[in-house]
């Protein structure tokens, strides 16, 4: 069970998020493409095949071809969609302020935690 204040600050933080331009901006986009659902089966795939090929790489197996050149063509195919394209870089920008969260957190917890890109 969380401590009081500690709860408290979480909940503080949790809502500073939620009214962040990065936040507003990222919501607005992810909202607009999601909306085609064309977009959203699409992206969902790309993930998909970025979060496999991540892990093959992490405990190094390897990745099929196809896997491979699905994942080329998708990307490709869905940066040449403006919005879409807005919307993984402010995916990122949300993605960035969470991580300097973290290293803060675990910083003052005086946590020796190393994930990949930090």
């Amino acid at each position: 069970m969380l401590n009081i204040e500690i709860q408290a600050a979480s909940d503080r933080l949790a809502a500073a998020i939620r009214k962040s331009d990065e936040f507003a901006v990222y919501k607005q986009l992810k909202d607009a493409v999601m909306a085609d659902d064309t977009n959203k089966a699409l992206i969902n795939e790309y993930q998909r095949l970025q979060t496999k090929l991540q892990m093959a790489a992490v405990t190094g197996a390897d990745s099929t071809q196809d896997d491979i050149q699905r994942f080329q063509q998708l990307s490709g195919l869905l940066m040449m969609n403006a919005g879409i394209s807005q919307y993984f870089v402010a995916q990122l920008r949300v993605q960035q302020m969470m991580s300097e969260i973290f290293q803060i957190i675990t910083s003052a917890a005086e946590l020796e935690i190393r994930l990949p890109g930090m």
